[in-house]
């Protein structure tokens, strides 16, 4: 999935509701993301990098509330990383310091649990 561009790689794979292989920190820069589903939730899994744009008092960005209010509360990285089951999709990213989330930004049923309660939300120290 990966070219050989001198980029940052990560490979992140959706199993069940949980992302799988976020690395606690990342360097700051071009990043390449691939994302594998490996048996994620739905059709399509959709893993975003988030930011916040403030303090965080939960343990990260909240879809739970809803992708509008979510996306108001983050700094979402331009491309996201789409991948159907058992295929792998991804996007090429600028990471700036600070503390990303990788998220998939809404549940597995409309009106049900949010992807971040079922597990889709893992955080990356960016230096």
């Amino acid at each position: 999935m990966h070219a050989d561009c001198g980029f940052q790689d990560v490979d992140v794979r959706a199993v069940g509701t949980r992302f799988e292989g976020v690395p606690c920190t990342l360097r700051t820069g071009t990043t390449s993301s691939a994302l594998t589903d490996e048996g994620g939730p739905g059709p399509l899994v959709v893993g975003i990098l988030v930011r916040p744009k403030g303090p965080v008092a939960h343990r990260g960005p909240a879809a739970r509330d809803g992708a509008e209010e979510m996306f108001a509360a983050v700094d979402a990285a331009p491309a996201a990383a789409v991948a159907a089951p058992g295929v792998t999709g991804g996007a090429i990213v600028e990471l700036t310091p600070g503390r990303w989330f990788h998220v998939r930004p809404s549940g597995t049923e409309e009106g049900g649990v949010s992807a971040d309660q079922e597990g889709m939300l893992a955080a990356s120290a960016v230096t």
